[in-house]
């Protein structure tokens, strides 16, 4: 992206630290792109659209989506386990939430810390509900989720969980 001027980089001489910024070019691509987004919601089926999701990559974006006032004002270890056919390479997933922290910390190593809610699902299922395709509560009733442990964080997901701004979009294709 750098090459194509879609990016700059710039480091930190002193930490060693790099950073990149959109250039005015990327800027003016942005809302083709948008539209190529909100196209493909509404015109690729959801499981085309999600088989060849990556759960390392789905699991950096939940990281984002994760609304830490939602939480309650304690440590909250969720613990995501995969069950898809075949397992992916890293099945297990825990968030460890810290009071005043702006993120949780994703491991992929357990943290060895007491779990508060266990999440089973796919990534099917979890890219349906990040992408507005389906919800919580559908998935728990089809089997495609299964929480288990503090059941306020459980009956709250909907709430801590965010989907994607494209989630909104009318004519959306659902998850079948």
């Amino acid at each position: 992206m750098e090459a194509l001027g879609l990016v700059e980089r710039v480091e930190d001489e002193a930490s060693g630290n790099v950073a990149y910024f959109r250039t005015e070019k990327s800027i003016k691509l942005e809302p083709a792109m948008n539209a190529l987004a909100e196209w493909a919601q509404c015109n690729i089926e959801a499981e085309i659209a999600l088989a060849d999701v990556d759960v390392s990559t789905l699991m950096w974006f939940v990281r984002r989506k994760i609304d830490l006032a939602e939480l309650p004002r304690r440590r909250a270890v969720i613990r995501f386990h995969f069950r898809d056919d075949p397992p992916p390479k890293c099945p297990h997933y825990w968030f460890v939430v810290e009071p005043g922290a702006d993120l949780p910390e994703l491991c992929s190593l357990d943290p060895r810390r007491d779990v508060d809610l266990y999440v089973e699902t796919g990534v099917v299922s979890l890219g349906a509900i990040l992408e507005g395709r389906s919800s919580i509560e559908r998935e728990k009733e089809e089997g495609g989720l299964f929480l288990s442990g503090d059941p306020g964080l459980a009956r709250s997901m909907d709430r801590w969980l965010r989907t994607l701004v494209y989630a909104a979009l009318e004519g959306i294709v659902p998850l079948s």
